[in-house]
């Protein structure tokens, strides 16, 4: 649902320089010979349409990394790097206590390997559509459940401003966005994005 005050947040987070945080965007400003043909079409489609009105949010000397972090299969199946690339990221949580806070329907890696190496997984469940509007709700009981561990959010653009939130906060917090379903299609080998059952 259209919101003006999530507009708001995200301008002022894309061009934020808050220090120790991470703001990420697409890296998409020019070809890599380990992108598919169809991502590398979709993306300078993008840019052709967009490009403009996008960069003009970026902060002009701000510095930016790879939003692609968690997109780490689709747009890359041909290149054979994915499992590595997968592999990699799970260091970032292995042994370590987690909260996923997630939409209702995301069950982020359920069903899969993606956070056995994790020492506790908390989840606190959110609503799986328009959930910035029940954001001062999810802000506050992810404050009141934490304790000391690394909090992991695939909530759509509510994600972004959590996450930024929970850092002014002092609480290191991810958005992982689309990584259990990427995960999910590099498993299978699918070349196609495709419904997981049971899976938002």
């Amino acid at each position: 649902r259209k919101d003006e005050l999530l507009a708001k947040r995200l301008r002022e987070i894309i061009s934020s320089k808050e220090e120790g945080i991470l703001i990420c965007i697409p890296n998409i400003a020019k070809d890599t010979p380990l992108r598919t043909p169809e991502a590398i079409k979709f993306w300078n489609d993008f840019l052709r349409v967009y490009g403009r009105r996008w960069v003009n949010l970026l902060a002009k000397d701000g510095v930016y990394y790879n939003t692609q972090v968690t997109r780490l299969y689709m747009d890359y199946h041909t290149s054979g790097k994915s499992g590595e690339w997968f592999e990699r990221l799970k260091q970032v949580w292995r042994g370590k206590d987690i909260i996923v806070v997630e939409g209702e329907k995301t069950r982020l890696g359920v069903g899969n390997d993606l956070f056995d190496a994790c020492n506790s997984i908390k989840r606190v469940i959110c609503p799986g559509k328009s959930a910035f509007s029940s954001y001062d709700k999810i802000l506050d009981t992810v404050k009141e459940v934490w304790n000391g561990e690394l909090v992991l959010l695939a909530l759509g653009q509510t994600a972004t401003v959590l996450a930024y939130d929970l850092h002014k906060s002092g609480i290191r917090a991810l958005d992982v966005g689309h990584v259990d379903i990427e995960y999910e299609w590099f498993k299978r080998g699918l070349t196609e994005k495709t419904p997981i059952e049971g899976k938002y």
